[in-house]
């Protein structure tokens, strides 16, 4: 007899993989901080739980749920380990190829101990697929099993790209006392440059050599500018990151960019800068985003945003509706720094935001770096920890890193 309704086994289908790809989503989204992410979590375990009851009572779910669509491969995977069925997750990974399906596949391997699905962890990471091999470290770092370092030398001495990028990251997170050779590394890219000079700054190299490497990318077609800035501008002086930011004002990049460079400067200087970036539809809700990256701020619970968004200037009305139509895919087309949250993000008053900076301005210190209302050191860094939104969280685990290069970095995600 079954045991769920037509109706209800329609609805698992669809939220199932829904709620995991948002709560994938949310893990790296300013609009969602960690007691959510615990909420959304439990969420996705409770879907998981009736799938695995509804397969088990013959209503074969994984038949309505495409493994081409956002959660699919997780769903499927998830599953057919959970059932002890190895030709489910052997089908479901086969198109597994590139990074984006390979997180999904450890965000899957990550829902269960190490010890009980040692035989899939040895099918993927002797597998040809370097994507599948990547899963697995991939796993290691967000269950936080540390690995052995000649094994690590040896991933880094690979020929994939895909695979040693993962496992460089995971030197990077682990303590600085991880034994290493990068200099047995075969391939020669930027992306693997930026990954070296990430390992550096998490395992506490003095500011003195490092400073002048992350330089040499500090340049406007750099395709890893946006995930510099934060390891640049942390170890900086003021008045160098100050400068930096005025020159990245000025440069041939995505505005995005440069109202992120703010943000991530954490400098008072800069906020008249934000207000006017606030008169443009596109740009308002990002400049905002910036302000609340710099002071803590919430827009929605201190009354800084608008509820409804109307403009007078029938122009600027125009550009908000084309704006609030297009996917961010086609955002995305336009400018490949737009970020998936964007569509969601507050829209903000401009005339309280003016006002709350007049009346808050003195209690703020020119010159000093603020992130999220916090000075950013040791107590600053773990009240953001514990209390920030999730894109500050990953940024706080990294600066925590840096201070204290003997441990691993905080799992955020």
């Amino acid at each position: 007899m079954a045991i769920f309704s037509e109706q209800v086994l329609t609805q698992l289908h669809e939220d199932a993989p829904f709620w995991w790809y948002l709560k994938d989503q949310a893990t790296r989204s300013p609009l969602y901080r960690r007691k959510q992410i615990t909420e959304l979590d439990n969420r996705v375990n409770a879907f998981l739980t009736m799938l695995a009851l509804a397969d088990k009572n013959g209503h074969q779910p994984l038949a309505h749920i495409p493994l081409d669509e956002q959660g699919g491969l997780f769903v499927h995977t998830w599953l057919g380990i959970r059932q002890h069925q190895p030709e489910i997750w052997q089908a479901a990974i086969e198109n597994v190829t590139d990074a984006a399906l390979s997180d999904e596949l450890a965000s899957a391997l990550a829902c269960y101990e190490t010890q009980s699905i040692g035989d899939v962890l040895s099918h993927l990471g002797f597998s040809d697929n370097p994507w599948l091999r990547r899963a697995t470290l991939k796993y290691a770092q967000l269950r936080q099993v540390r690995l052995a370092d000649a094994y690590l030398q040896e991933k880094i001495s690979a020929a994939d790209e895909p695979e040693v990028l993962m496992a460089l990251e995971n030197i990077a997170c682990q303590s600085h006392e991880t034994q290493y050779d990068l200099s047995a590394i075969q391939i020669d890219s930027e992306a693997i440059a930026f990954a070296k000079l990430y390992i550096r700054y998490c395992h506490g190299e003095n500011e003195s050599t490092l400073i002048p490497d992350l330089m040499q990318i500090l340049r406007p077609d750099s395709a890893h500018l946006r995930d510099l800035l934060p390891l640049l501008f942390s170890i900086a002086p003021v008045d160098q990151v100050s400068t930096w930011v005025q020159q990245l004002l000025k440069a041939a990049i995505s505005d995005r960019l440069k109202i992120f460079s703010i943000g991530i400067a954490g400098l008072t200087e800069n906020i008249p800068v934000l207000i006017a970036y606030m008169h443009s539809p596109e740009w308002a809700p990002l400049a905002a985003e910036a302000l609340t990256m710099i002071f803590g701020v919430e827009l929605d619970d201190d009354n800084l945003s608008l509820l409804q968004v109307e403009f007078e200037d029938k122009e600027k009305q125009s550009a908000y509706e084309a704006l609030a139509e297009e996917t961010w895919h086609q955002r995305y087309q336009r400018d490949k720094q737009a970020q998936p949250y964007e569509p969601d993000l507050p829209y903000p008053d401009i005339e309280k935001v003016t006002a709350w900076w007049a009346q808050h301005q003195a209690q703020w210190e020119s010159g000093q770096r603020y992130f999220a209302g916090q000075q950013p050191d040791q107590a600053g860094l773990e009240h953001v920890l514990a209390n920030g939104n999730q894109q500050q969280r990953i940024l706080a685990a990294l600066y925590l890193k840096r201070l204290d290069p003997e441990k691993p970095m905080h799992r955020v995600v």
